[in-house]
């Protein structure tokens, strides 16, 4: 089950990252960490028995720090590595019980599905803010020297 998942979800952040023109060279290690991140949420999910939210930033802190390591190793930006990264995390089947919700009128379910999906999306960008203001604060350069 978790090898299925981990390789649908690489071979989905790899047609992710072809659509929105991820450099060649970076389509491999692009979908290699959103593969992981998405392992990352079902095994804290599944296993460890986390909530969605705290799964889902578990798994964006994996990616983040991957993204920003990766970044600094292979001299590219790191939305390179981040955005399709993250794109397996997005909390898409939330928004769709959302909108099928509002659509039969069933305004309490809509609330609880928005409400998720804000949460799961709110962790998230906490992650990526954590990942990145972190080395700052110690007094690391973006090189990953000390200042």
């Amino acid at each position: 089950m978790i090898l299925i998942a981990t390789i649908s979800s690489f071979f989905a952040t790899l047609a992710y990252s072809i659509v929105f023109n991820v450099p060649k060279n970076h389509l491999l290690i692009c979908s290699a960490i959103g593969s992981i991140g998405w392992t990352a949420y079902t095994l804290c999910s599944s296993y460890f028995l986390y909530s969605e939210a705290t799964s889902n930033f578990v798994a964006a802190l994996i990616v983040s720090t991957l993204a920003t390591i990766l970044s600094r190793q292979r001299f590219a930006p790191v939305t390179v590595f981040l955005i399709p990264g993250i794109i397996p995390l997005v909390p898409g089947y939330a928004l769709y019980k959302t909108m099928y919700a509002l659509v039969i009128a069933d305004y309490s379910q809509a609330l609880n599905s928005v409400l998720t999906a804000f949460l799961i999306s709110g962790c998230i960008a906490g992650a990526i803010t954590i990942v990145t203001f972190i080395p700052p604060i110690f007094g690391i350069n973006k090189r990953g020297r000390r200042i």
